[in-house]
């Protein structure tokens, strides 16, 4: 594209000339069967378990923070990824995000002393951006020489602690960043049904959450969980954009997802929503809850580029999976 032309477009114009233009992520997904069998679910989520002992376990300080067990009813119900149930289709679809999100990470220059992190969130509530983190995580801890810690960052309307039993007390994010609770380590739980995946939660409501996120404490959690964790991986599952949160944390990650709804939301509000998002250096979006009755022709998609991306807005085909919450 003419450099000069470039110049004289605001962000959200260059996000979609770079959209279209190219295409990052997406590819076919064949179609499969909806549901595999418990076994084979329980080998994929298994699988970094098996590959953890060619490397030895992850050494990591003590914490005060109660072990997580899996609300698996709630993870049946919103199809989300567990071991011993898993829809192929999903499970395809989200095993390809990683692929391409792990392969744009590399490609972008990593910070020092900091974990890799990814921020999920959508122009408006109900688009499904706890339903991405949640696969998206599960699917990330079965990598080799991988630690996962999901972050519930919505101070707003937090959800990640309905998908999870055992907790012995709801220490989170913002309880680090007040002061509340001193050491990061004792908001985060260890998950016992996933290997290699722990969960910090929202945390005590507070209204300067947003304040707290942008301030330079949230840096230095990230510095303190890179001397906890060695090869981590963080997914932070934030508020839809029409909350202050996302752009307060756009600054502190290496790359953001915006779950798009097809049919729900408009092109008007995704510009204003990439807008939100302009401070961090890679954005990408995820189609998400394609029509069932045209579920035998849909296929993932899934643009990324420096500063912001969009696809091809115009044809609703365009999806991450069919019909999810």
């Amino acid at each position: 594209m003419d450099n000069k032309k470039a110049s004289g477009l605001n962000l959200v114009q260059r996000a979609m000339t770079m959209g279209l233009e190219r295409s990052v992520l997406g590819q076919p997904v064949a179609p499969a069967p909806d549901v595999i069998s418990s076994r084979l679910g329980d080998d994929l989520l298994a699988e970094s378990s098996r590959r953890a002992q060619d490397r030895g376990p992850i050494m990591r300080e003590s914490r005060g923070a109660s072990e997580l067990r899996l609300n698996y009813a709630r993870f049946r119900d919103d199809k989300i990824i567990c071991p011993g149930n898993a829809d192929i289709a999903t499970l395809n679809e989200f095993r390809t995000v990683k692929r391409r999100l792990l392969l744009a990470m590399q490609e972008a220059k990593t910070r020092e002393g900091r974990p890799s992190t990814v921020l999920v969130t959508s122009a408006m509530p109900g688009e499904g951006k706890t339903f991405t983190a949640l696969n998206l995580a599960a699917v990330l801890a079965a990598e080799r020489n991988m630690h996962v810690l999901l972050i519930d960052g919505d101070a707003v309307k937090p959800s990640l602690f309905d998908y999870f039993t055992g907790q012995q007390n709801r220490a989170g994010l913002i309880d680090v960043l007040d002061g509340r609770v001193a050491s990061v380590a004792d908001a985060i739980h260890s998950c016992a049904d996933v290997e290699n995946l722990s969960v910090m939660f929202s945390g005590t409501s507070n209204p300067r959450a947003s304040e707290l996120m942008a301030s330079a404490r949230m840096e230095e959690i990230f510095a303190e969980l890179a001397r906890l964790y060695p090869d981590l991986f963080v997914v932070i599952d934030c508020s839809p954009v029409i909350s202050p949160e996302p752009a307060a944390l756009a600054t502190h990650i290496d790359h953001a997802i915006m779950v798009v709804a097809a049919q729900q939301t408009s092109r008007h509000q995704l510009r204003e929503a990439l807008e939100h998002l302009a401070p961090c250096p890679h954005v990408s979006l995820l189609f998400n809850k394609s029509p069932r009755w045209r579920r035998e022709t849909y296929y993932y998609n899934y643009h990324g580029s420096s500063g912001a991306a969009v696809g091809n807005m115009t044809d609703p085909q365009m999806v991450a999976e069919p019909g999810v919450p």
